[in-house]
């Protein structure tokens, strides 16, 4: 790597990493060194990024496959990810082997939004052994019919933000909302068909909800 890069990789990750945009562009910068000569990267900045003691914010940023975020946990230490899978096509997205996949322990954000997505296939990707607690979950328009599998799981206790437009129709249980996302801040509502009185109230114990977004 040359010391021009080092250099500019290491500005970069002592500036403010507090946006996302900035962490989505050191990120992609990254995987860009990288790439083009992965011993070389790894031989310097793996050892210096390993010595920093940094806690990383969540998720630091978005990835669109499982090599990316294998990649992206094994460039910045302790970091988690979202993945986005809204882009595959529905033969592709297969529940049960993403929930076996190890990588899934540098995932704190999940994106399906778009898919086809049933109440059996979120519940087998939220009960798998790989993945930790969730940050962000976007169900938009997913159709997903139900969110039981979502408030039944522990992974999504510390959800802090939530993703439901375009699922009009479907059973969101909002009066559970306060009980089971505590810290929920950021939800999506638009597309739900929802009066939006009647949602005010279901979620009136949301203590700490910033945004709320509906029609």
């Amino acid at each position: 790597m040359m010391d021009q890069s080092f250099g500019e990789l290491r500005s970069q990750l002592h500036g403010s990493l507090e946006t996302r945009k900035k962490r989505e562009a050191l990120l992609v910068l990254l995987l860009e060194h990288y790439e083009q000569a992965p011993d070389m990267f790894m031989s310097r900045w793996h050892p210096y990024i390993s010595g920093l003691r940094i806690e990383w914010p969540e998720p630091f940023a978005t990835v669109t496959s499982l090599e990316q975020v294998e990649h992206a946990g094994m460039l910045i230490p302790g970091a988690r990810f979202r993945l986005s899978l809204g882009h595959l096509n529905e033969a592709d997205f297969k529940p049960e082997t993403l929930s076996r996949d190890e990588r899934l322990r540098h995932v704190c954000g999940l994106v399906f939004d778009g898919l086809m997505l049933t109440p059996l296939g979120l519940s087998t990707i939220l009960k798998s052994h790989h993945l930790g607690p969730l940050i962000e979950l976007d169900l938009g328009h997913t159709r997903i019919g139900t969110l039981r599998p979502v408030l039944d799981s522990p992974k999504t206790h510390a959800l802090k933000v939530l993703d439901l437009q375009g699922n009009a129709g479907g059973d969101l249980l909002l009066s559970e909302f306060p009980t089971h996302f505590p810290a929920l801040e950021v939800l999506d509502l638009g597309s739900c068909y929802i009066e939006k009185e009647y949602a005010k109230q279901q979620l009136d114990g949301l203590k700490n909800l910033k945004h709320l977004y509906m029609d």
